[in-house]
């Protein structure tokens, strides 16, 4: 099934804090699931990640993500998201996980290159026209649609 999860931090303090680091080390994986973040400790999400999980986190926007610009995969399942519209900069992002939110737009998508994986499962998607950004995305191989509002049959064509 493709990448998943990113792998775990157990730490009392935020893993990366400067205090948790060795001198010299570069945090590329972080999995925040399951935790409440605020806006204030993602803005401190050290750039060099490249894998990072914050599904169940309670957000409702990801404009603090912004900065993370060598993304390649992002989990952002199970939260309260009504739209991406700030992923534009994440270009790199190869795999991004959006099941369970409420997204019913799509527009911005169009604008990362190498996203090759995309689930949507249970948004709030609610016909094919919402899917139209995705069309022209040749290098999308795999999308999950399950559990969105778009009519049956408009689904199975």
């Amino acid at each position: 099934r493709g990448p998943t999860a990113c792998s775990s931090w157990m730490d009392e303090e935020p893993p990366w804090d400067e205090g948790v680091r060795t001198p010299g080390s570069v945090i590329h994986t972080l999995d925040l699931s399951n935790r409440t973040v605020g806006v204030a400790e993602l803005r401190r999400l050290p750039a060099s990640l490249t894998c990072l999980d914050l599904s169940r986190c309670g957000l409702e926007s990801i404009q603090a993500l912004r900065s993370l610009v060598q993304l390649e995969l992002l989990n952002l399942s199970y939260n309260r998201l009504p739209d991406v519209s700030d992923i534009e900069p994440l270009r790199r992002l190869k795999v991004l996980y959006l099941r369970s939110n409420r997204v019913s737009s799509l527009s911005t998508l169009a604008s990362l290159p190498a996203l090759h994986s995309l689930d949507l499962e249970c948004n709030a998607l609610a016909s094919l026209e919402a899917l139209q950004p995705l069309w022209g995305m040749p290098q999308l191989t795999e999308l999950r649609l399950r559990g969105n509002l778009i009519p049956e049959p408009a689904y199975r064509r």
